[in-house]
């Protein structure tokens, strides 16, 4: 499917154009030509017509326009009066929820990624319906007024069935991890961050897990949960769908999978080195953006603040890019809210030596210990029975052991202090 892409000088900000044309790569569409203009979006029909015309001439084979930005009800339709009937109309937005669909396997991904087309599609539809006597349209669009009339009822049925069950299911899940973490005693850390900056490599390194990765947008659909047990304390960790720039509405549809694993205020950000700099601080405001209308919490980048919620930023792919490490610096000085200046930043790379990945999984304990202190006591326990030492292995790092005459030891070590509590209350 041949297709042109437009877009305003205006409305670019770093990263939109690489971009919009990986997501149009993954949705099957050739670029055969692509025009940035400099002036305004004008307010009904987003191009100026005198481009439109031009490019209409010069590629007649044309199968769609591609819009780099979200298109008002208003410019989408007038816009597609303008141009030739088989000529499909695809803004940002609609290119994101194509690739969504192609990627969504998991029930909740596949109900998510429906909820949000049809929340796009029900406003455009019924503004569609003054217009449908003047011109029939490609892809969404390509129906009569009566046809329309009930597709709209359809839809609006459709929202509230799949926003029914959403609910439900968000709850379910909200409580499933919940319990998890309760009767486990052990902190969940999500791994967050823009799609194809390392998130699932990262918890596929941390956990054992073997989740797939790629270079394409989205591979990643749903979350996934898993342990990890090379720090000092076990930690789990949750791999993510990766994050964008979209309107609420859409974000709203996509809750169920950021809001359950949240709740212990901190997660990481996976930031990609190999991309521009001033790409890599868009990313970060847009991550912070989307976690705060989640949680309604204010976000930080390492900040201990009560009541924040804190990113621990992981820097990745430094093989694709050139002084890795003072790159991250000057980054991290911009992004931290804390003073970093002599503490190196967190840098992985999945080509990194058995030694280097020690050193990073070391660093990034380091990191992280202060934020889950609350839930982390050092004690020393006596009389402890040696078929007792799996449970308080269990419920943390035991630092050293020391048997007595009588057979039983004497342990020192971390420990969650929940779990450990548990244990203890079990031996009396």
């Amino acid at each position: 499917m041949k297709a042109i892409l437009l877009g305003s000088k205006r409305d670019v900000y770093p990263g939109l154009i690489e971009e919009i044309k990986e997501l149009s790569k993954e949705s099957g569409l050739i670029l055969v030509a692509e025009r940035w203009f400099s002036s305004r979006p004008h307010p009904r029909h987003y191009v100026p017509k005198e481009l439109l015309e031009e490019l209409m001439e010069e590629y007649p084979s044309c199968d769609a326009i591609v819009i780099s930005s979200e298109l008002t009800v208003d410019q989408y339709n007038t816009l597609s009066t303008l141009v030739e009937e088989k000529i499909e109309i695809i803004d940002r937005i609609n290119l994101l929820l194509q690739v969504f669909e192609k990627r969504a396997t998991s029930w909740e991904s596949k109900i998510e990624t429906e909820l949000a087309k049809l929340k796009y599609l029900r406003p455009r539809l019924q503004a569609s319906l003054k217009y449908s006597l003047q011109k029939e349209r490609a892809g969404f669009f390509s129906t009569g007024e009566m046809e329309k009339e009930e597709l709209i009822r359809d839809v609006k049925k459709r929202v509230q069935s799949l926003e029914k069950k959403l609910r439900k299911r968000h709850e379910v899940v909200k409580k499933q991890i919940r319990q998890r973490a309760e009767q486990q005693e052990i902190p969940l850390i999500p791994i967050l961050g823009f799609y194809s900056t390392g998130k699932t490599t990262l918890f596929n390194q941390l956990t054992g897990n073997n989740q797939p990765v790629g270079e394409e947008p989205f591979v990643t659909m749903a979350a996934k949960i898993g342990r990890s047990t090379i720090f000092s304390l076990p930690l789990d960790f949750a791999d993510t769908v990766g994050i964008t720039l979209l309107p609420v509405e859409i974000l709203e549809s996509f809750r169920i999978t950021f809001e359950p694993i949240l709740y212990e205020g901190i997660a990481i950000i996976t930031l990609d080195l190999s991309r521009r700099e001033s790409r890599i601080l868009e990313e970060v405001a847009l991550v912070k953006r989307n976690i705060q209308y989640i949680t309604g919490q204010t976000v930080g980048i390492e900040t201990q603040n009560k009541g924040s919620f804190t990113l621990i930023p992981v820097f990745t792919k430094a093989d694709l890019c050139d002084s890795p490490r003072k790159k991250a610096q000057k980054i991290r000085s911009v992004i931290s809210d804390k003073d970093s200046t002599n503490q190196e930043p967190l840098i992985f790379t999945h080509r990194q030596s058995t030694a280097q990945f020690s050193h990073f999984t070391t660093r990034l304990f380091e990191t992280l210990q202060p934020f889950l202190s609350s839930k982390i006591v050092e004690t020393k326990l006596e009389d402890v029975s040696p078929r007792d030492l799996n449970a308080f292995y269990s419920a943390g790092h035991i630092e050293k052991i020391e048997y007595g005459k009588n057979g039983l030891a004497s342990i020192s070590g971390l420990f969650y202090r929940n779990k450990l509590r548990k244990i203890l209350a079990k031996r009396r």
